[in-house]
């Protein structure tokens, strides 16, 4: 059902709450970048009682669950598993909040990657009203431009602005070469950089900004920000307008620039941008490799891998394959550990998992002598079985994943 907002996207949203006979249904709020979807958000968190107003501006799926559960008084063992016990949970649940979810189309930590669709497609999804009901209802600000939505999901859709044409105008005012070093930031795989990462990203494209100035530079700059906090990290804001840069940037030059990144992250040379981006390698060196068409090449790198965070891996890894993921690589394999309910605390903890899966399959010396002992995880292997099935890389990110074998019949681990 598609609802037109009348005079304004308030008094269709009003007259949806009042129709409301579906508990646990979501209303996407839907519209092009700054066409005042998050206002609106905003304006009803003001006028309403009992909402709860979340912004899933740079978090992943699991950091949204996170933030659901504490704000509806939920135990944390309500999403140990991922949205279906999520869903269980909230059948349980006394209160009836409206949720209203904002910048869902900006979430994520990473440019590249699909966590937005994978928050619309498996979270959200998993609180449609003819699964286990609630009280609990939701408003989701998302972009169908971004992120696809199901068909018949219940809309209020927000006329487009002139917003975005206003913002590239502002950017043509600039000198070349500040419009430049925008372009870089827009060009940097995270959402969040700080000034000396932007410095250093910029002197790969031979553009000398020291922090002094980029500093200024944002200052002047209606749509950038300080993220407050300690390490001064700078966001576009709304996030769009990287949106905007981006496609001003010529393809060759983008494409130079991510070839250009992870070669330097690649190398083994110590230089001055190498040391300045030792935190942004951890976030960005998998996106990054994404961007150049090289992502295969690094999750085979033992050594490049190690050197990757691991949800910055599983962002990407439904935009890199769309498809499906081939059982028998490490991509399979990263994907299986997180579809099977392994949740790592910790970065040196999620190296142990993929060093032990390599242990079982014969890919590194280990205590175990034989290649084809496996660890069971639920009565099946971690992801690998007879043949060459595709995966589907967004089962739910929960207890249980399943791969099609060409055939009706499905296999659940």
């Amino acid at each position: 059902m598609e609802i037109t907002p009348s005079e304004n996207a308030m008094e269709a949203i009003e007259s949806h709450i009042t129709s409301w006979h579906f508990p646990g249904e979501v209303l996407y709020l839907d519209g092009p970048a700054m066409s005042g979807k998050s206002s609106v958000l905003e304006l009803l968190h003001q006028t309403r009682q009992n909402t709860i107003l979340i912004d899933a501006t740079g978090i992943t799926a699991q950091q949204l669950l996170e933030k659901l559960a504490e704000a509806i008084g939920l135990p944390s063992s309500s999403f140990r598993y991922g949205p279906s016990d999520f869903s269980d949970a909230l059948e349980e649940c006394e209160e009836s909040p409206l949720i209203l979810l904002a910048n869902i189309q900006w979430s994520g930590d990473t440019r590249y990657g699909r966590e937005a669709q994978h928050i619309r497609k498996d979270v959200l999804s998993s609180f449609h009203p003819r699964n286990p009901p609630s009280k609990v209802r939701f408003i989701a600000e998302i972009d169908s431009s971004l992120v696809s939505l199901w068909e018949r999901a219940p809309v209020v859709r927000m006329p487009a602005t002139t917003g975005p044409e206003r913002l590239q105008a502002e950017c043509e005012e600039l000198p070349e070469n500040q419009l430049a070093a925008l372009q870089t930031l827009a060009l940097a795989e995270t959402k969040r950089v700080t000034l000396s990462e932007w410095s250093a990203l910029c002197h790969l494209r031979g553009l000398r900004f020291g922090t002094a100035e980029l500093s200024d530079l944002v200052d002047r700059c209606s749509f950038l920000s300080f993220g407050g906090s300690e390490d001064e990290s700078v966001l576009f804001s709304p996030q769009c307008a990287a949106a905007v840069l981006r496609k001003s940037t010529p393809n060759d030059e983008a494409d130079a620039f991510h070839r250009t990144v992870l070669q330097l992250f690649l190398s083994q040379a110590e230089r001055e941008e190498r040391r300045a981006l030792a935190s942004y390698e951890k976030r960005a060196l998998a996106p990054h490799a994404a961007a150049a068409g090289k992502l295969a090449d690094v999750l085979a790198d033992a050594r490049a891998l190690a050197r990757c965070d691991r949800d910055s891996v599983l962002e990407v890894l439904p935009s890199e394959f769309p498809d499906g993921i081939v059982p028998g690589t490490p991509a399979a394999d990263i994907h299986y550990l997180d579809a099977l309910g392994i949740a790592p605390e910790s970065h040196a903890e999620w190296l142990a998992w993929l060093h032990h899966t390599a242990i079982n399959w014969g890919i590194s010396n280990g205590p175990m002598p034989s290649a084809r002992q496996v660890c069971h995880c639920r009565g099946g292997p971690c992801g690998r079985t007879g043949g060459r099935p595709a995966v589907s890389t967004h089962p739910t990110r929960g207890r249980m994943a399943s791969s099609s074998c060409g055939r009706p019949t499905r296999t659940a681990w």
